[in-house]
């Protein structure tokens, strides 16, 4: 077994949402698992999203939830850590990306809030199973709530959201990751509790070296996730940006990555 910690993506990289896995993919994981290998699910959504589909199909062990600031074991609901955005950051960002006219909600604990739900919101929370929580004024809520704040979801198209990532991204260089998941989602998170900052904290977690850690994505909130130390990995049909980070390029989503890859390296 040449990597003992295997981490992935979920979405378009494990599964597809909202919470299919094809069969041979899971047989893999179990499989992983039964030779001692651990196995973490390293994602942009919640942590009882994601616990739901593995459930579903009855995967163990740990799981790492908005995109790296819990991590919880899926069988005791034991948190591994714990963290998130600044307050007065996030209302920022959030008062920003409102007036730059785009669908925007923030992750609270384990629950996403909005003030104005559209067409994009309700679209989300069909495909990842969750049900928002409408508050009257989003900024101030982000401001002075005591919960969580997980990261900062915004949704539009994809041209909005490039010219949106690259102007807020340079005014808040240092304090905020803009970062997207798909076509039609933006990602905020704090610098401290990012998919990399992840990797290194399970990695300690269960004291094993990166050298025995294989990552893979297909995003570019995945950049995190793959540069690093250890072996980070792009889905051949991931986004293009991410494949500049990666040490190896594998196959398209449509031939099961992680499948291939534990069955190239670890079983």
């Amino acid at each position: 077994m040449k990597y003992k910690l295997f981490i992935s993506d979920f979405d378009m990289t494990m599964g597809l949402a909202p919470d299919k896995i094809e069969a041979e993919t899971v047989n893999a994981v179990k499989e992983f698992q039964k030779r001692g290998g651990k196995f973490v699910i390293c994602t942009g959504r919640s942590y009882l999203s994601i616990k739901k589909v593995c459930q579903k199909y009855q995967i163990t062990g740990d799981v790492i939830a908005f995109q790296g600031s819990l991590a919880c074991n899926l069988q005791t609901d034991e948190e591994l850590f714990n963290g998130g955005v600044n307050n007065e950051y996030a209302s920022l960002a959030v008062k920003d990306l409102l007036s730059l006219g785009v669908e925007t909600g923030v992750y609270l604990d384990d629950l996403y809030y909005y003030d104005k739900k559209g067409p994009y919101i309700s679209h989300y929370e069909k495909l990842v199973m969750v049900d928002g929580v409408k508050v009257d004024n989003l900024v101030d809520y982000t401001l002075k709530t005591n919960k969580k704040i997980r990261k900062i979801l915004s949704l539009a198209e994809g041209k909005d959201l490039d010219e949106i990532l690259s102007k807020l991204s340079k005014k808040y260089e240092g304090k905020l990751i803009f970062n997207r998941s798909s076509e039609r989602i933006l990602e905020v998170i704090a610098p401290e509790w990012s998919k990399k900052e992840a990797v290194k904290r399970i990695a300690k977690y269960y004291d094993i070296p990166y050298s025995s850690i294989i990552t893979v994505g297909d995003s570019t909130n995945d950049i995190g996730l793959l540069d690093g130390e250890w072996h980070g990995v792009a889905v051949g049909d991931g986004m293009e940006e991410l494949k500049k980070f990666a040490k190896e390029i594998t196959v398209p989503f449509s031939e099961q990555p992680v499948k291939y890859l534990l069955e190239k390296y670890c079983l």
